[in-house]
């Protein structure tokens, strides 16, 4: 399965089962470098239960993908090729129609971005140098809060 959003978006690996889950837990990869991405989806294809459904590296491309396929969660890099993470998470504010948890992944780590992020609504901020681990761990949280949502009361 490939994305095309952008000529530069990164091929997504088939998943073994061959189809994915409705209750998996979609997430859109919005970053820019090409081998962290790819090594994001190495990682993320761990996870049972999440499923990437496109990988980004715009801002543009990334308005226009969350619009469009309605991810769980963004996982978002601030900065991208074009474009900032912070004017994505705006951007999709501002529309109104589509909101997802906003996972910042970022190697600028600054107070004052954390701070931005947080006001915006992101639900985790990540350092991509000093916690790249953590993000298994965040998106299991999403997926099992997820889970926890959709689940009928017995």
């Amino acid at each position: 399965m490939s994305v095309a959003v952008e000529p530069d978006s990164t091929e997504l690996p088939e998943r073994t089962s061959g189809f994915m889950s409705t209750s998996d837990l979609r997430v859109l990869l919005a970053e820019d470098s090409k081998i962290l991405s790819e090594r994001l989806l190495e990682l993320i294809g761990q996870i049972p239960g999440v499923s990437v459904i496109g990988v980004v590296d715009t801002e543009s491309a990334a308005i226009e993908a969350a619009q469009q396929q309605r991810p769980d969660v963004l996982l978002l890099d601030l900065r991208l090729k074009q474009g900032t993470g912070f004017r994505v998470m705006r951007q999709l504010i501002n529309a109104g129609e589509v909101r997802p948890a906003f996972v910042v992944i970022t190697n600028y780590a600054l107070p004052s971005y954390r701070e931005q992020a947080y006001s915006l609504g992101a639900c985790h901020f990540i350092d991509k140098t000093a916690n790249f681990d953590l993000i298994p761990t965040v998106l299991s949280l999403l997926r099992d809060e997820r889970i926890a949502r959709i689940k009928p009361l017995a």
